[in-house]
């Protein structure tokens, strides 16, 4: 008996490769997406600290420091400016993160459809190679039965 051989594996191994390439591309995104959210929730938590630092020093009528204030003042609408821009290059990476999704989905279906096929062929190939053994050991036994 000759092995089942499918016509289409090398593009199934192509399509194959092509799906691992995309989950390594979509993993580097949501690695990326996680280190800008990281650096996100530094800013913001640098931002409160600040804000309790300016209500701290202004509660604290005894001892203000002007300049203090001032300079903090004028450092946290840069701060802002830099969270918003953050925000928008994490929302940025997560529409990019959609495409690739979409992506790999479309890679995911065309992979499955050839390994599906090829165990259609496949299933195919061995009933009709099990439909030609049973008619040869059909053929066997009219012969012996005929002989005898």
């Amino acid at each position: 008996m000759k092995k089942f051989k499918f016509r289409l594996q090398t593009v199934l191994e192509l399509k194959s490769k092509i799906l691992d390439e995309k989950l390594i591309e979509l993993s580097k995104i949501l690695s990326q997406i996680k280190a800008e959210e990281d650096i996100l929730n530094e800013l913001e938590e640098k931002q409160n600290s600040l804000n309790l630092e300016v209500l701290s020093l202004i509660s604290n009528s005894s001892n203000i420091n002007i300049e203090q204030v001032v300079n903090l003042k004028n450092y946290l609408p840069k701060l802002e400016d830099k969270i918003k821009s953050q925000r928008q290059l994490i929302n940025d990476m997560k529409n990019v993160l959609e495409l690739k999704q979409d992506e790999v989905n479309a890679a995911y279906r065309d992979k499955e459809i050839l390994e599906k096929l090829k165990d259609k062929q496949k299933n195919a190939y061995y009933k009709e190679f099990e439909i030609t053994q049973n008619n040869e050991l059909d053929d066997i036994t009219i012969c012996r039965y005929s002989f005898s």
